[in-house]
Order: C-alpha cells, then sequence, then structure tokens
C-alpha cells in the first residue's frame, strides 16, 4: 500500500470519505445525473403548460432540445467552476492533483442531485391548481427554494473536498470555494446570461431550470 493511500485511510470523518473518492468519472457522473435531474423536472413541467396548445410534436422537440441543451450549459459551468476554484487553490500555496479535485468536486455535488430528484417529485405532485403537496412541508420548502440548505450543504462539501485536495486551511479553502461563486454573481448581475438567468431572470444558478437547482439570488 502506498504512503498515499494510507495516509487518506488515516483521515475519518466527511474530509477522509471525499479524500478516497478519486475517480474524476464517478464525480462528473454525479454531476452530469444532477443536471439531467433538474431538466427533467422542467421536461414534466414545460410539457404541462404545453398540453393545451396545437403544434405539440414541435413544442415537445423543442422542450427536450432546450433540456439537452440546459444540462449541458450545467454541466460546463461547474467545470469552469471547479477550474477556477483548481487555479486559485494552486495560487493560495495549495498542492493537488486537478484529476483527483475533479472527482471530490463532483462527489461535493451530492446534495444537489437529491435536490433534483425532490424537483422532480415536486412538479410530479403539482396539482392542476399549481399548488403542490411538498410545498406545505416547511422542512422540504427550505430544501426547494432559491438559496436553500442543499446549496449551502454543497458549498460547504465544496470546500471540504478543497482541504482534502490541496492541503488548505478552511479559510484558504473558503476563498476559493467562493472565487468561481463571485465571479459567476458579478457576471449575472451585469446581466450576461448563464443558464439561471434565462429561466428565472435572476442571477446565477449551476442547475438553473429545475424548480430546486444550485441557485444563488441575484438582483
Amino acid at each position: 500500500m502506498s504512503k498515499t493511500v494510507e495516509a487518506t485511510h488515516g483521515i475519518s470523518g466527511i474530509k477522509g470519505w471525499l479524500q478516497r473518492r478519486t475517480s474524476p468519472w464517478k464525480g462528473i457522473g454525479i454531476v452530469v445525473v444532477a443536471a439531467l435531474l433538474s431538466e427533467t423536472a422542467v421536461i414534466i413541467r414545460s410539457e404541462r403548460a404545453a398540453s393545451g396548445f396545437s403544434g405539440g410534436a414541435t413544442a415537445g422537440a423543442v422542450i427536450y432540445i432546450t433540456a439537452v441543451l440546459g444540462a449541458v450549459i450545467s454541466i460546463i459551468f461547474w467545470a469552469i467552476s471547479t477550474l477556477l476554484t483548481h487555479g486559485t487553490s494552486r495560487l493560495l500555496r495549495g498542492r493537488g492533483s486537478l484529476k483527483h479535485f475533479f472527482a471530490r468536486n463532483g462527489f461535493a455535488y451530492l446534495p444537489i442531485l437529491l435536490q433534483g430528484l425532490l424537483s422532480i417529485a415536486d412538479v410530479s405532485l403539482t396539482s392542476g391548481t399549481g399548488t403542490s403537496p411538498l410545498a406545505s412541508q416547511p422542512e422540504l420548502e427550505m430544501l426547494l427554494t432559491q438559496f436553500n440548505l442543499l446549496n449551502l450543504a454543497a458549498i460547504v462539501l465544496s470546500g471540504i473536498a478543497v482541504t482534502a485536495n490541496y492541503g488548505l486551511s478552511r479559510k484558504r479553502a473558503a476563498v476559493a470555494v467562493l472565487v468561481p461563486v463571485v465571479i459567476f454573481l458579478a457576471l449575472g448581475f451585469l446581466g450576461i446570461p448563464l443558464g439561471g438567468g434565462r429561466a428565472a431572470g435572476r442571477g446565477f444558478s449551476l442547475f438553473p431550470r429545475g424548480l430546486g437547482g444550485f441557485r444563488f439570488p441575484g438582483g
């Protein structure tokens, strides 16, 4: 067993668990599934809205094409965010593999995957009056609103992933994680569409178009 593996298994808790995630494809897979789940919620909502209009086949094609593009854009922005965090971490004198950070930062987005599932459930259960049984539950409402507990959990896990991958302190890890957030928010405030603006008309969101999604409130 290599020294790296021995050191990894010597760390317990969430940091140790993330440090043992070394497959970039598994991490990327989590992000892809989360993005697809978010877009699935949009498809369900859009198909309901289009059901009463003529030209259903054309409308359906547009809905699915837009959903695929939305998922691709979400994944691209996650990748950009990961690269920005990596670059900032290295500037802060962190040492770590970009390949492993793609794995660990992907696993850090498990809360967003859960949010995608909740979004689909919420949309599926929404009645014709536009109300959902989930929306009446305060605990679940906190998981689906604009800036919520699952969003925060993903940011915190991403910060832990930075400490696990680059050996940075918590403060420096927080800076590294928040750099892409601040950049995307600033671009959102300037009116540059970054996914979330095209659907919600506000701010930046990594998984913008599902009912939940990874959203940052903008102006």
